[in-house]
Parts: structure tokens; sequence; C-alpha cells
């Protein structure tokens, strides 16, 4: 299809992943909408503008391609400032109404039309889109475990359960990035404490793993909502918004200044990366050796700069202990635990050489309609449940249990949270006469923002095999 607006109002209007999927692997050969998706996917690419400008439709002097040839000059940072919007503005006013259109998504980084990367990257093949790294775990399983202590000890980790972050500082500059590659530099929180423990390191270039936690607030999930809402804030900060009413909305539900917060907003780390090796995706340094640096490293840090802690963590030599270790855990009111070769490398993707051990059952899920309540009751007028499914397509479930906060938010934003992805919490996996599969009880838990892939059917199985087999 050669008409791109077209193309993407197309997706747009489909429902259902599998659908959408089948569009995208009919355009696999087109190479001006891969150029698109590129620049619009892709969290390195970015334009240093953070609202459209004013303009008007002066004809069509530019084609859709030699617009995303002028706004290479952003990417590259040849032109910033004022100029860059004057750029910005030349070139929407060159375009035809659709391509201009299309320009607007791209700098927005989103078309707003329920796919992402991890779509397009499995139905266009071999054309791809670059993911951010990300070193995750695979489930919890005897074997599994039998396998990571057999030849040594292993590190057994507290699983957090806040808001997982990169903190990348490259060269005198700090740049945060969340699990799906989104830039959002957080008011500058945390920016002081990445660099002194860059220096500590002796790196000048290095990325850190961790989770966005909040200070002595023992509840998780008030701890999760005043995160959620900080990154929120944050983000409409960096875009240029007003956020006096956010900020005024998040103090009247909390109790709490805003400016405390960012005070008590703090980054458990437990991973760093040299950055050539996080772009490479691949680092040889053994885990017990980057943990032993990262400590020595963060021990070096002035007390009032210690904004970064240290994951915890013990040594165990077997199962028995490893277990022991997890439901010390669960009883202090953790999520559980994430067991560690004592060897491993850091890589991306999900090593059998990490399993995570937790026996509470929840799912990432892909958003791909919404619900009103019924009609007469008092949430007639607001979305009540969601239609999310796997990234597969073989699991489907319509999640309720929704705030009344969250109502509101989800009804005035389900343009923008289509396609996004959903944590759901449930009792388990059924299965209809017909085959079909759903979860049992399905609860909404909250938006995860900071991610772009879901959960496949194989990924639900094996979480739900764990938590039987810690239960």
């Amino acid at each position: 299809m050669e008409n791109i607006h077209r193309l993407i109002i197309l997706l747009k209007g489909t429902p259902g992943l599998n659908a959408k999927r089948s569009i995208l692997r009919s355009e696999r050969d087109n190479k001006l909408f891969q150029r698109v998706l590129t620049y619009t996917f892709d969290p390195r690419i970015t334009f240093g503008i953070k609202k459209i400008p004013k303009y008007i439709q002066k004809g069509e002097f530019l084609t859709l391609n030699e617009a995303l040839d002028e706004l290479n000059r952003l990417v590259t940072r040849s032109i910033t400032g004022n100029n860059a919007i004057d750029l910005l503005t030349s070139i929407l006013e060159s375009l035809s109404e659709d391509d201009a259109q299309v320009i607007e998504w791209v700098i927005s980084k989103d078309f707003k039309a329920g796919f992402g990367i991890s779509l397009v990257n499995d139905e266009m093949k071999p054309f791809s889109i670059y993911e951010v790294p990300y070193m995750g775990a695979v489930s919890y399983s005897p074997k599994r475990v039998s396998k990571i202590l057999e030849k040594s000890i292993g590190i057994s980790e507290v699983k957090m359960d806040g808001r997982y972050l990169n903190v990348i500082v490259r060269n005198g500059s700090v740049f945060m990035e969340s699990r799906g590659g989104k830039p959002n530099p957080l008011m500058g929180c945390l920016e002081r404490e990445a660099l002194s423990l860059s220096k500590s390191l002796q790196m000048n270039e290095v990325v850190f793993n961790g989770e966005l936690m909040v200070r002595d607030e023992k509840d998780r999930y008030v701890a999760n909502g005043m995160i959620s809402s900080f990154v929120s804030i944050s983000q409409k900060a960096h875009d240029g918004h007003d956020i006096s009413k956010e900020i005024e909305k998040f103090e009247k539900r909390y109790n709490m200044e805003f400016k405390e917060l960012l005070e008590k907003i703090s980054l458990v780390v437990w991973d760093f990366i040299p950055y050539e090796n996080y772009l490479e995706k691949m680092w040889e340094k053994p885990r017990y050796e980057r943990l032993i640096i990262l400590r020595d490293g963060l021990e070096k840090i002035p007390e009032n700069e210690k904004k970064f802690e240290l994951i915890e963590y013990v040594y165990v030599k077997n199962e028995t202990e490893a277990i022991q270790h997890f439901q010390e855990m669960l009883a202090r009111g953790e999520e559980g635990t994430i067991l560690k070769s004592y060897h491993g490398v850091w890589k991306d993707g999900k090593p059998t050489y990490q399993c995570k051990m937790k026996v509470e059952i929840t799912s990432d899920l892909i958003i791909t309609g919404f619900n009103y309540g019924t009609p007469g009751t008092k949430n007639e007028n607001v979305i009540s449940s969601l239609n999310v499914e796997t990234s597969d397509g073989k699991l489907k479930t319509s999640p309720g249990g929704i705030t009344e906060s969250d109502m509101k938010f989800i009804t005035e934003n389900q343009e923008e949270l289509l396609g996004k992805i959903v944590e759901v919490k449930s009792c388990g996996i059924s299965q209809d006469s017909e085959g079909n599969y759903s979860l049992l009880h399905p609860v909404f838990l909250k938006i995860r923002d900071d991610k772009d892939k879901s959960d496949s059917l194989e990924d639900i199985i094996e979480n739900d095999n764990m938590a039987k087999g810690l239960s």
C-alpha cells in the first residue's frame, strides 16, 4: 500500500492482534513503511522537540521520504532549539495533509494504532527494529534450579516490584529509558547520583539496570501508584505540558507534597553494563564479579548522594536454601526472588541461568478493547473492564476490578491506551470446551507503560506451573 497514512488508519481501525498481524505481513516489503516504523519506534531515534508546532499547509513540495531525510538533521542534532522547530514547521507545511499527519505521529513516537515493536518484528521479518536490551529470567522449575546450582553456589536476589529503569551515563550526560526504550529524564531525579556512581566505578559510559522505588513506603501497591504518577507527570513535563493540576491531584491522593516524593525516589540497582556491551547485548563478566564491583562502587558514594541502593541478596548452596529465602521474602511482603547463576554472564533475553520464583500469577497482556459498565449502574459511563490478549492471540480475557480513579483515566485515554500493556492478576489459566484459553478471575493491576511486549500463552502456562510448584 503506497499511501502510508491510509495504511496506518487501516491498522488503527482494525480490531484484534491477528488481523493487525495479517496487515503487517502483507507490507513486509514496503520500504517506505519500514522507514516510517523505524523512525517512530526505534528508541535511539529522537528529535529533540517536545510538541508539534502550529503550521499551515502551503503545498506538496516534499514527499514523505524527503521529509524523513530532513528529519535526520534533528536526529543528528545538526539543528537544535528554535532552528529545529522552524525546520519541523517548514517540513509539515511542505507536505500533503496525510503525510504531515504521518510526520506528527513519527515525532510523537506513537501511531496510537494498537501495535508496537514486538508485533512489527514478529510479522515483518527479515526487517526488524532495534529493541532495548533487557535481561530477564525464566520461570521456576525444580529442573532449572538444579541446573543453576549443579556446578556452583547460586545468588538469590529479592524480586523487585517497582518500575524498571535503565540509567545511561555517557561522557558526563545522563539519560533515562524505560524497558521499552521510552526516554524520560524524570525531572533530573537520580542524575547526580548516577554520575557519582559512574565516577566511583571509573566508567565514562555505563548502563545501570534497576527499579524505581519510594523510600520508607512499605505498601508496594501504594508505592507503585506513586511511581506511576511520578513517571506520568515527569513525561508530561518533558513534553512541555502544564503539570500543575497533575501535581495537585497527586498531593491530594497521597497526602504528600510532590517535592517530598522527589526526595524519596530511589533506584534499587542490580546490574551494570559498559555502554558498548549494552549495545552488543552481551557482557562476559560473571554475575558474582558484577555484583561485587557494584557493591564496592556504591559504598564509595557520599551519604548525601546515596539514592542508589544495591539489590538485596544471599548466597545459596542448594534448592532448599533457595526456597527458604523465597519463603522469607514472601513472609516479609515481597513479591518473590530471582535465583541467578554465580557465573552467569549479562545477555539480552531470558537465559535459563536466571530463574524467577513467585506465587502470585501476574500476566502482561495487550489491550485490544474497552467495555463500559452495565447500563443503569454507576459505572455505565466509564470503562469498567478491558479486552486483553497474549502476544500470540491464543489467550483472551477481560479483567475487571478497576478502581474508580483508574476507570476515569482509562475512559479519558482510550485512544492512547489501545495496544498498550496491562498487568493482570489471576488464579490461573482456564480453557473452555472449544479449547479457547482465558484466565480465572482476572483482575486489573496496572497499566505497564514501561513495557511494549506482552506475554505469550506459553509464558503464562510457565508462570502458572511455577506458582503451582511453589505453592
